[in-house]
């Protein structure tokens, strides 16, 4: 019971950092917008404010919705863009929400997510998470609209993993999970062509290392 209520404010804490976050960098732009975009005001003409921020819940996450209308010449079709970023969920929900963000303009998050989340989860659970969803990915026909953005969407994420934290993969100490990741890489581009032999060769070197002595261990390693 005291080990759950641990986890709670940890994923608490953790919550209000990515909200912390997302609130500033949201401020930030959408101010840099306002006075790149605003014309000048004069007697006659005063430009109203056509951002909608809203909150809106589905099962285990909150979004903040932020919808914006952009200025645009009399009697034009006035079109309109939306964001959607993460508030808070539960750790499943904020892991599926790393292979999603980019498509709903939560741009900063998979950065957020990465250099956060240790401290309400582990790397094994993440990438068990995400290993499922690979293993049923959305659109199984090839020419679905929505299975190009999902395999860019898994490149950029464990490409920037592997590139900004190199040592969560090598602190796994077991291959099983980077040979069940591999293979579901797409295999569309030649960048994810990259990444599956990168992760081979992690789970390649994990496998040697755990043939090692114990004082052997901790040079083995040469990452790429």
């Amino acid at each position: 019971m005291k080990r759950e209520g641990e986890n709670g404010k940890s994923v608490y804490g953790f919550i209000l950092k990515i909200s912390r976050k997302l609130k500033d960098s949201y401020l930030s732009v959408l101010a840099q917008e306002e006075a790149e975009s605003s014309p000048m005001k004069t007697t006659w003409y005063c430009p109203l404010d056509l951002s909608t921020v809203v909150e809106e819940e589905e099962e285990g996450i909150i979004y903040t919705v932020v919808v914006k209308q952009q200025h645009v010449a009399p009697n034009s079709p006035m079109p309109i863009s939306r964001s959607q970023c993460v508030k808070a969920g539960t750790e499943e929900k904020l892991v599926l929400h790393l292979l999603h963000s980019f498509s709903l303009g939560d741009s900063s998050f998979i950065s957020i997510f990465l250099s956060t989340y240790r401290s309400f989860t582990s790397t094994e659970k993440v990438l068990d998470i995400l290993i499922d969803r690979l293993e049923h990915p959305p659109g199984e026909r090839e020419r679905s609209m929505t299975r190009p953005s999902f395999n860019k969407a898994v490149c950029t994420v464990f490409s920037t993993w592997l590139s900004e934290y190199p040592e969560d993969f090598k602190n796994l100490g077991d291959p099983s999970r980077l040979l069940r990741l591999a293979p579901l890489v797409p295999q569309d581009s030649s960048s994810a062509a990259d990444l599956r032999a990168r992760l081979l060769r992690m789970a390649e070197e994990l496998s040697e290392k755990a043939l090692l002595p114990d004082n052997h261990r901790g040079l083995c390693f040469n990452w790429y």
